[in-house]
């Protein structure tokens, strides 16, 4: 009971949003800031930007994963940067698992739009349409987290996921909520950031940036938080 109170007070809140400035989350902020300009700027190079997004890509699901993975030990503060003495498992197995996770979620939503047809008229006025986006977004965070706790794409299958959203609830129910609102948030954000102007340009996109690395950092502590608090229950090791 003392720990349910805890995890509904305020300082579950307040621990979500300030995660990335307590520990090595300050400099792990700074790094996915440079990481994400130096990728942008590579992108005047088609094979080159390539090359960088998918690097660059890979090494932030390895500190997305890393921050789930400190989180869900019950670790207070951000880990340091996680190590790439391994291309294949420290970069692109991430990668691959974070893409896998994706596809798998939004499978049922991908075969609607095939079978409907290419029209956007027909499809975004369909109830269905907007039904497999939701079930893709419910069934993404604990796909990814399945994913991450047993180290293997089949915890991707709906055996796994599903009953262990129910064993989460309520808590899986309250990081939704957390999850739309921190993307709310960082799209409301980028809605009012300057748009004209070199220098406001700029600053704008240094803030967007920020924001951006702000929002990944968060979205892994809510899911850590999520399995430290319910790991009896969820039952997946």
């Amino acid at each position: 009971m003392e720990e349910d109170d805890e995890e509904k007070s305020p300082h579950w809140m307040v621990d979500i949003l300030t995660y990335p400035f307590r520990g090595s989350g300050k400099y792990l902020l700074v790094l996915i800031v440079i990481l994400s300009v130096g990728a942008d700027l590579a992108s005047a190079a088609p094979l080159l930007g390539l090359l960088a997004s998918v690097l660059s890509g890979g090494y932030f699901c390895a500190i997305y994963f890393n921050l789930v993975e400190s989180s869900l030990n019950g670790d207070e503060e951000a880990p340091t940067f996680p190590d790439i003495s391994n291309l294949m498992e420290d970069i692109f197995w991430p990668l691959i698992q974070m893409l896998a996770a994706l596809l798998v979620s939004f499978l049922p939503w991908l075969i609607f739009l095939f079978v409907v047809g290419p029209d956007p008229d027909t499809f975004a006025s369909d109830w269905r349409f907007w039904a497999f986006v939701a079930l893709g977004l419910v069934y993404f965070p604990m796909a990814l987290l399945c994913t991450i706790v047993l180290g293997t794409l089949g915890a991707l299958s709906p055996h796994i996921v599903i009953p262990a959203i129910f064993r989460a609830m309520p808590h899986y129910l309250g990081a939704l909520v957390m999850l739309a609102g921190i993307l709310a948030l960082q799209v409301f954000l980028d809605s009012i950031l300057p748009h004209t102007g070199i220098g406001p340009q700029l600053a704008g996109y240094a803030l967007q940036t920020l924001i951006g690395a702000w929002a990944l950092m968060t979205n892994a502590r809510i899911l850590g938080l999520v399995y430290h608090h319910r790991e009896e229950q969820m039952q997946l090791v």
